[in-house]
């Protein structure tokens, strides 16, 4: 798992340690920042001998309607949102490649499917997430795709 604040991802990894998990991977990352999605991903592969799924779960946006909303609240949740899942999954489509495939999971908060007035910038960038991993599939060299 990652995270931006080193305090709740040591949280988290210690209710893992104490749920029974034996050693749960922690790094400290932002999903919204390229450079640190390149680091992310070659460290989680190295550390686990390769890579066969990726779940990616970034929800930290603000929420109003249009009117409410300044342009950098929408570059935070397209960078938050969007792009964090493009680049996560572009980063680790060859760790995939060389495991002989792998799956993706994009998870998206629940108000953010039915589209609200106060939701509209988290449910645009949820939309945007579903078409872009209904497209984008990672498949075994002479897999069948569907």
């Amino acid at each position: 798992m990652c995270g931006r604040d080193p305090d709740r991802l040591a949280a988290a990894q210690a209710a893992l340690v104490a749920a029974g998990a034996p050693d749960p991977l922690a790094l400290q990352a932002d999903p919204g920042n390229a450079a640190s999605v390149g680091r992310l991903v070659p460290e989680v592969a190295a550390a686990f001998g390769g890579l066969d799924g990726l779940v990616v779960n970034s929800v930290h946006i603000a929420f109003g309607g249009l009117e409410d909303l300044e342009e950098a609240d929408w570059e935070v949740a397209f960078d938050l949102l969007l792009m964090s899942a493009v680049r996560l999954s572009r980063a680790a489509i060859a760790p995939m490649a060389e495991a002989g495939g792998g799956d993706m999971v994009f998870l998206t908060r629940p108000p953010c499917s039915r589209p609200q007035a106060i939701c509209f910038c988290p449910a645009f960038s949820a939309t945007a997430s579903r078409r872009w991993r209904k497209a984008f599939r990672v498949r075994s060299p002479g897999a069948a795709s569907g």
